[in-house]
């Protein structure tokens, strides 16, 4: 069974949403070791008698996930998923073991992820926002290209290959190197929804500041299976990744404020999302700018 990753931020400690998605019913509360070493000495780096209670008490369950600070090493961690499972009758993955990726060299996950053994618990990465954030000059940020944005932040994640299957030997490797993504797979049969067609511009509208705005409007796949909603994206000019417009439940979507950006041809996609997040291919339409 593989481990789960949630990003937390050093500004307010809390979860962000990540790869491990509660319920919304799901109360979502976390327990901190290190912030709580002065209640109970030495309950920093393990989950042990000294901060157990702040996991479960009894049958009372008191938090959702214990953060693990950064002295934690495969014997700490071993131990802490044992006392999960066996004790406390909870998940080794509601244990947390920090990883700070705001040094140089991050620390390796691989402590709490093992390849090719099961892992020993979940991995939390501290402010991983950093790792794709510019250079500082004199304490400030340069400025930083969109583009080059997105390429940090697939480095974190996926390593300088691009491929999270083929993950670099040299350098940091990535999240995938130790945490695979996990499967949207949620029930069976398993369907994904099928890529919407016939997507066409019902109107268009000029706008102030020589910008349009398009009435899209698509038919469903046949045979439709259940289709949660659709989203639309715009391929950006520089390199032709997908910018995030919007979504709709609906066959139609305005799209406002559409400006040319040095592009006499736009592309626009539409998406198609089953309820279990699966998406089906995207559908292209052209917009030819007059």
């Amino acid at each position: 069974m593989l481990a789960s990753v949630v990003p937390v931020s050093e500004r307010d400690r809390r979860p962000l949403p990540g790869v491990r998605h509660p319920s919304d019913a799901e109360a979502r509360a976390e327990a901190h070791a290190g912030a709580l070493s002065q209640a109970r000495p030495g309950g920093q780096s393990e989950l042990n008698d000294a901060n157990k209670m702040f996991l479960q008490d009894g049958g009372v369950r008191v938090s959702d996930s214990l953060f693990l600070d950064y002295r934690r090493n495969q014997s700490k961690l071993t131990t802490s998923g044992e006392k999960a499972t066996g004790e406390l009758k909870r998940s080794r993955y509601d244990v947390y073991a920090g990883v700070k990726m705001s040094r140089a060299t991050p620390l390796d996950p691989e402590t709490a992820c093992p390849q090719g053994k099961q892992h020993l618990t979940s991995v939390a990465l501290l402010v991983p926002e950093d790792k794709s954030m510019p250079e500082k000059v004199n304490g400030k940020y340069k400025t930083m290209d969109l583009a080059d944005f997105y390429t940090k932040e697939a480095r974190t994640w996926v390593g300088a290959n691009g491929n999270p299957s083929s993950t670099p030997t040299k350098g940091w490797p990535g999240i995938a190197r130790y945490v695979a993504e996990p499967t949207p797979v949620r029930r069976l049969p398993f369907v994904t929804p099928g890529a919407p067609a016939n997507v066409r511009n019902l109107g268009t509208v000029a706008l102030p500041n020589s910008r349009k705005g398009l009435r899209l409007a698509w038919t469903p796949s046949a045979p439709e299976p259940a289709v949660h909603h659709y989203e639309v994206y715009r391929r950006r000019p520089q390199n032709a990744s997908p910018l995030y417009l919007g979504g709709t439940p609906n066959t139609v979507y305005y799209v406002d404020q559409l400006d040319k950006q040095g592009q006499t041809t736009i592309t626009l996609d539409v998406v198609a999302v089953g309820p279990d997040g699966t998406r089906s291919a995207s559908t292209p339409f052209c917009f030819t700018w007059s």
